[in-house]
């Protein structure tokens, strides 16, 4: 399940073919209106288009399609596709198996720490990368 409402500024493009693959649904029965505005907006694992820059309920990600499409992957169902903080150290994992467990433990020695990054780290990292 999805845990992170958020919503992008001015979407040039279709993102919305991509959060539907992730798995985000359609807010309205009706396609052609989900497509209607400028900002792509994700709450309670659906999707819809709107010009409205009022949601209280979501993470501002302003025009950063990087930090909105991290935001949108992060759900608790999974541990596959999601940021973690390894010692500190804020890292992308597709897949979190053995083989990466072992690169951690190769990385950062067999007493690494590694759990998932929260929303404000995420956020944090790439607010840091600007």
């Amino acid at each position: 399940m999805f845990v992170t409402n958020c919503f992008l500024r001015n979407v040039s493009e279709d993102l919305w073919t991509d959060v539907t693959i992730i798995g985000y649904e359609p807010q309205y029965r009706t396609f052609k209106y989900n497509l209607q505005g400028k900002n792509l907006v994700l709450e309670g694992g659906t999707w819809h288009c709107t010009d409205s820059d009022n949601h209280p309920n979501c993470v501002d990600c302003g025009e950063n399609k990087r930090l909105f499409i991290s935001l949108a992957l992060m759900c608790n169902d999974s541990d596959d596709l999601q940021w973690y903080n390894v010692n500190g150290d804020m890292c992308f994992v597709k897949a979190f198996d053995n083989e990466t467990k072992e690169l951690f433990a190769k990385q950062y020695g067999e007493d690494y720490v590694a759990r998932k990054a929260t929303k404000e780290e995420i956020i944090n990292h790439f607010n840091s990368k600007r």
